[in-house]
């Protein structure tokens, strides 16, 4: 349930190279956002909607809240946490500042009110999660402020615990014992071919900087650990005149990759089981209609926000 009395706040800043005019281009335009972010369109007006595709079918809905270009943009969801509650508002707001030399500061805070372990998971995801993505933007503001670009975006669900999940998934794609700095290869049995330099890598996510099939940022992760399992995805920023022709061959062999995957566990539970903690849902989803990838009527949001979940090395939380 919701209450006034437990308020939310995460929030993260970053400092970037790049003027106001082009930082407010990447955060509050619908291509700006799917470069560095997720698919989006955005009506670029006060009280216009927002459309964002955070995984492979979740979409979700917003309401541009504040519109003052160069400088303020911020947005409200509405997010419901389980299917018995109802929902909670959110509030982002993306603050720009310039500084001396030619860089900004780009801070971003999500706030709203709530109650209950759901709301401090969200709350915890939130902040992990824009930390990562403010990397992701500050590489692609420095390298590719004015490129055209297109994304990919697959994901699904395997067995847990995440920590074996997540070895699984680096061995998969043949990066077992890639370090950062090492080039690196990703070309899965049946999936396409990434190739670059891989940048970070954590407990549950890594970055490769990526120069084949076009200059890009590709993130792989995993997400979630409960007795139904692991989430997993991938997401890559293409640039150039060729990132839309690549990015529509290969998102769909990325997801049918990631649904070989996915079929193997299915293989190993009841197929009409919903994929949710048996605590946010007790319904049963009919076999004849499965759910795309990684989805469910009561995933939590905070679990698709968590996607981003771990920190990057440019990013540093705001106080």
């Amino acid at each position: 349930m919701t209450s006034p009395d437990r308020p939310l706040h995460a929030s993260a800043e970053i400092e970037v190279a790049a003027t106001p005019e082009q930082v407010w281009r990447a955060i509050a335009t619908g291509p700006g956002i799917s470069a560095w972010f997720m698919p989006a369109e955005v009506e670029e007006r006060e009280g216009g909607e927002i459309r964002m595709r955070h995984a492979p079918g979740a979409d979700d809905r917003a309401t541009v809240s504040a519109w003052q270009p160069p400088r303020r943009f911020a947005y409200e969801e509405d997010v419901a946490l389980a299917p018995d509650q109802p929902p909670a508002r959110l509030a982002h707001k993306f603050l720009v500042e310039a500084r001396a030399g030619g860089t900004c500061v780009v801070r971003v805070v999500s706030s709203g009110f709530g109650d209950g372990a759901d709301w401090a998971e969200l709350c915890d995801a939130m902040e992990q999660g824009w930390r990562r993505v403010l990397g992701i933007l500050e590489v692609v503001l420095r390298e590719h402020p004015d490129d055209p670009s297109a994304s990919i975006l697959a994901g699904g669900r395997t067995r847990g615990p995440r920590p074996a999940a997540w070895l699984r998934l680096v061995d998969a794609l043949g990066l077992p014992a890639a370090r950062p700095g090492d080039r690196v290869t990703i070309a899965p049995p049946g999936g396409p071919t990434l190739t670059g330099v891989l940048d970070s890598r954590g407990e549950d996510d890594l970055v490769v900087r990526v120069d084949g099939p076009c200059p890009g940022v590709a993130l792989a992760y995993v997400f979630g650990d409960d007795e139904e399992g692991v989430s997993t995805g991938l997401r890559v920023f293409l640039f150039g005149p060729d990132a839309a022709r690549a990015a529509a061959r290969d998102e769909p062999r990325w997801q049918r990759w990631f649904d070989g995957r996915s079929r193997g566990r299915a293989r190993s539970r009841s197929p009409s089981r919903c994929p949710a903690p048996r605590r946010r849902c007790g319904r049963r989803s009919p076999p004849a209609r499965a759910s795309a990838p990684g989805s469910c009527p009561a995933r939590s949001r905070a679990a698709r926000v968590g996607a981003w979940s771990s920190t990057t090395t440019r990013a540093r939380t705001g106080s």
